[in-house]
């Protein structure tokens, strides 16, 4: 219900994505500036040796008098291979990855809320962690090296891996697949190469380490990418075997093994096979991803990392868990205590991560410091709701009669969820502009996870009509500003009839997203005439009955109306309080 906003689609303003290609740029910055530091350093250290033993040291040699040109000639000769050497050794390509010790993390498994299931699962994989040399010894099986994490950015996953090293008291080495493919292949084999050498030395050194390969699907992609499939090819291969290396028997080891049979075949009869004991490392593998899907299925067979973990987004519950966690150290006044409360802020942040929650409460404690104030309020919270979805509120030039048509809007929106959105939360009504809003209602439903009704459906469209039937009413000619409402409305009757099998067919299009409120969806619809006939039936009954029942509570609409000009921002029970008064 957003008045006057574009037809881009308000379910995916939280989704925010890295950019493999800037992250790439970044690590070979990095990587550029190393290599300059360096010649920096080496450089004039060269010149000096140089110039130094040219003018000094040579004379003083007991074969200095003997043809000096020659062994100077020599001796600067081999000094610039010597460094050339040593430049190229330093300056090769190396793996960008932080090592986080069990010290330098904070949050362990049991103080993370809001994902139990995957939680769950982390338990679970972590036996294959702890307990290798019993799975291979005793029980006769081959744990896999490691999981996929998949799951949404900002859903925990580099929290829960770094959890997991706190739990094993074992150092976390991170690196982000961007840093480790090059455009050239031995590049890329280097990088990965130098990253598992590291692992495998810290998990000698400290009895244990974990790997995690940040956004694993771009160094083994599933599909075609940007980069060359020289540079594809390699990390994939690469990678494959450096996990297959993990449990192979050392140097040692196979030196040992090798004298072994050498002995047997000198002093006994009977050839033994002496073969080097496989090794079993405390080391586990992690690789985050978006979509398991877009990760190659070779690295996902058994033995490699065959397990996939979900981070799911939280459910109702389970963000009023994060939301209470978050208030338990984070100053707050007595609008935000209390389970009730707790429920209303997780009930406006439908399909928010983990980060997106934190995100929140250090908006609302902003807003309040912005207040003069040392503890956010429920406004805080729902204002820096508006402010990370719809951007701040601005000055407008808008004339009075132009912020009256928005007020009536928004307050038509509002009665009628008040009388026919069973329950449903009026969260915050607004005429301040934000980016390409002018105005907004913002209410949610009781639980995002049940399924939808068609009663309920029903009751969503003709809220969403009520606008234009205000605007109807009072103006007798209505503006651009129910573009959106229209549009989300023509795709919740679209799914109706031709998805949720609500219409006079029980055909069912398969949406071209997960969401079943796509674009793709009309078009399907709307191409069939049958179809598209009750679409029309549809809508045009939900404005019918919109418009009948702005008229019968027009007098509460203007009231509320009124309010909502004197005071640009009504939230929550504000909204309540000045309907009921109306009535």
């Amino acid at each position: 219900m957003k008045f006057g906003q574009n037809s881009k689609n308000p379910q995916n303003l939280d989704k925010i994505e890295r950019n493999p290609s800037g992250l790439s740029q970044a690590s070979a910055l990095r990587e550029h500036r190393r290599i300059n530091r360096l010649r920096l350093v080496l450089i004039p250290l060269v010149v000096v040796l140089v110039v130094s033993i040219y003018e000094d040291f040579l004379h003083r040699l007991p074969w200095g008098n003997i043809n000096p040109p020659i062994w100077s000639e020599i001796s600067v000769t081999i000094i610039i291979l010597i460094a050339l050497l040593s430049m190229v050794y330093l300056a090769r390509p190396k793996s960008q990855h932080t090592i986080f010790r069990p010290t330098d993390i904070e949050t362990s498994l049991n103080e993370i809320v809001g994902i139990p299931n995957a939680i769950t699962e982390v338990e679970r994989a972590m036996r294959l962690f702890t307990e290798r040399k019993l799975f291979s010894r005793e029980l006769g099986s081959q744990p896999s090296w490691g999981v996929i994490f998949e799951g949404d950015q900002g859903m925990g996953k580099l929290l829960v891996a770094k959890a997991i090293a706190k739990e094993a008291s074992i150092p976390i080495l991170v690196t982000d697949a961007a840093g480790l493919v090059s455009p050239y292949g031995r590049q890329t084999r280097k990088k990965i190469n130098d990253f598992f050498k590291d692992i495998k030395r810290v998990s000698r050194v400290e009895g244990g380490s974990i790997g995690v390969i940040e956004g694993i699907d771009r160094l083994v992609p599933a599909i075609s990418t940007s980069l060359g499939s020289e540079a594809i090819f390699s990390a994939e291969g690469e990678l494959l075997l450096q996990i297959q290396s993990l449990g192979e028997p050392t140097v040692l080891s196979r030196m040992g093994a090798a004298t072994r049979r050498g002995m047997e075949r000198i002093f006994t009869s009977d050839i033994k096979t002496g073969s080097a004991h496989r090794r079993h490392p405390n080391i586990f593998l992690i690789g985050t991803t978006t979509e398991q899907r877009l990760v190659d299925g070779t690295l996902t067979q058994i033995g490699f990392l065959d397990r996939t973990i979900t981070f799911e987004h939280p459910s109702l519950v389970n963000r009023s868990k994060i939301v209470r966690h978050h208030l338990n150290v984070k100053a707050h006044d007595s609008s935000l205590e209390g389970e009730e409360a707790h429920l209303a802020v997780a009930s406006m942040t439908s399909g928010y991560t983990l980060s997106r929650l934190e995100s929140l409460m250090n908006e609302a404690l902003i807003m309040a410091l912005s207040d003069k104030r040392k503890e956010m309020t429920f406004a805080d919270v729902t204002r820096a709701k508006l402010g990370l979805e719809f951007g701040q509120s601005e000055v407008g030039e808008s004339t009075k009669d132009e912020i009256r048509r928005i007020a009536l809007h928004e307050s038509a929106h509002a009665v009628v969820a008040y009388c026919l959105g069973e329950g449903r939360t009026l969260d915050v009504i607004s005429i301040l502009r934000r980016k390409e809003t002018l105005g907004l209602l913002h209410h949610t439903g009781s639980d995002e996870s049940s399924p939808q009704k068609r009663s309920e459906l029903d009751a969503l469209l003709r809220i969403l009509m009520a606008g234009l039937a205000a605007e109807e009413k009072a103006y007798e000619d209505a503006s651009s500003g129910p573009a959106t409402d229209l549009m989300i409305a023509t795709q919740i009757a679209s799914a109706m009839i031709g998805s949720f099998g609500m219409g006079r067919t029980l055909v069912s299009f398969p949406p071209l997203e997960d969401n079943h409120l796509s674009d793709f969806l009309p078009s399907q619809v709307m191409a069939d005439p049958d179809m598209r006939v009750e679409l029309e039936e549809l809508l045009a009954s939900a404005y019918q009955e919109a418009t009948d029942l702005v008229d019968e509570k027009w007098h509460i609409i203007e009231h509320l109306a009124d309010v909502l000009m004197e005071n640009d921002e009504l939230i929550s029970r504000q909204i309540i309080d000045a309907i009921e008064e109306a009535s």
